[in-house]
């Protein structure tokens, strides 16, 4: 309803956002198409962000822009984990035996290895606050508290050559694995050797024989 002119802004804008949000769909699909470290997400995500916060007249366009944005952010995480996870795999078909294994294991950098978990516990994190869109990362980090539990044994490294890991060590009690473990907070591996009580999460073991555990903390 109104005047020639009211339908002709309405039109111009119309035409102005489909413009963008098929701009920002080309740029994505060719940014994806990159390697993970050539990839600008910061442009993918701009692009969808003035769909979303300028144009609100057109809601069905918004939706549009907001679910290729969430989509994306999942291929994008995606690409980080297989990213990560081709670069330790490539350090791991390097290692010619056991005992290159455990060498390699103790002369590289604990920080490095740690790293090497972030994007999978972002990955958890994010799946987790897509169903508590009310809760934040403080939320999160409370109920993985809550849900921990002790693993006390002796620390050894998990060194074998295999993919999609559950983790970087394995704890052991009388000889006998009872879980495998990683962290990105607790430096584990000046931990090896000794005999430890660690307060840890549940994870997703990827099918192995026994638990794994991302651990919070040592317990005193």
């Amino acid at each position: 309803m109104g005047s020639p002119e009211v339908k002709k802004e309405h039109d111009a804008r119309l035409a102005l956002v489909k413009g963008q949000l098929e701009l920002a769909e080309y740029f994505a699909e060719s940014e994806m198409k990159k390697s993970y470290n050539a990839i600008d997400f910061d442009k993918m995500n701009h692009n969808f962000q003035i769909v979303i916060q300028e144009f609100s007249d057109f809601p069905e366009l918004v939706e549009r822009a907001k679910d290729a944005l969430a989509q994306l952010q999942e291929k994008f995480i995606d690409k980080r984990i297989a990213y990560m996870e081709s670069k330790a795999q490539q350090e791991e078909e390097s290692m010619v035996s056991t005992e290159v294994a455990k060498a390699s294991l103790e002369t590289s950098s604990p920080t490095d290895k740690m790293k090497l978990w972030e994007p999978v516990e972002e990955a958890l994190f994010l799946s987790w606050s897509s169903v508590h869109e009310a809760k934040n990362q403080e939320d999160y980090q409370l109920e993985q508290k809550l849900a921990a539990q002790k693993i006390s044994g002796i620390l050894e490294p998990y060194a074998v050559p295999v993919k999609c890991r559950p983790g970087d060590f394995i704890i052991k009690q009388n000889d006998l694995p009872v879980g495998y473990v990683y962290s990105t907070v607790v430096n584990l591996q000046n931990l090896v050797g000794k005999k430890v009580s660690l307060i840890g999460s549940p994870r997703p073991n990827n099918n192995f024989a026994f638990p794994a555990y991302f651990i919070l903390s040592m317990e005193e």
